[in-house]
This record gives C-alpha cells, sequence and structure tokens, in this order.
C-alpha cells in the first residue's frame, strides 16, 4: 500500500498543494468570485446582458468551485515526506 492509498479527505486538505494547482486553486476562488459578485449586483437592479448573466450565474460559478475543490485535493507528496 502506497502513501497515496492511506491519506483521507481530511490528510488530503491539510497536506502541501503543488504549485501549479495552488495557482489553478486561486484562478478558480477569483473567477468565482467575480461571478458572484455579478449575480449579486443583477439581483440589485443592474442590468446585464443576457449571455453574462448565464455565464456568472451557472458556468463560471460551478466550475469555478470544482475547479478550485480538485486543486486543492492534489498533494505534494515530497514536500509531505518531509514534514
Amino acid at each position: 500500500m502506497n502513501k497515496q492509498d492511506e491519506l483521507g479527505l481530511i490528510d488530503r486538505i491539510q497536506a502541501p498543494t503543488p504549485k501549479l494547482f495552488k495557482s489553478i486553486r486561486n484562478v478558480a476562488i477569483v473567477t468565482s468570485a467575480v461571478a458572484l459578485a455579478l449575480v449579486q449586483s443583477k439581483q440589485q437592479g443592474v442590468e446585464l446582458p443576457s449571455i453574462v448573466d448565464f455565464l456568472a450565474s451557472k458556468i463560471v460559478v460551478v466550475s469555478g468551485a470544482i475547479a478550485g475543490l480538485i486543486a486543492q485535493l492534489t498533494v505534494d507528496y515530497s514536500k509531505l515526506q518531509e514534514k
């Protein structure tokens, strides 16, 4: 049994993340925040083009959350073994 099979969900979240996946996670967080701000502005009465509304409310929020979660669960095993 290798180290990858031994890690649980909490261990993966707390483990070091590789640099590439940190970047992916950060982009996903920013993208989701912008999409949520657009959705919130629509609820405040700001008129948005229909394509922007659709992208903000559906695609960007879901894809950003999924990308952020997957990137966070990726583990840098070389740094993990140093700990």
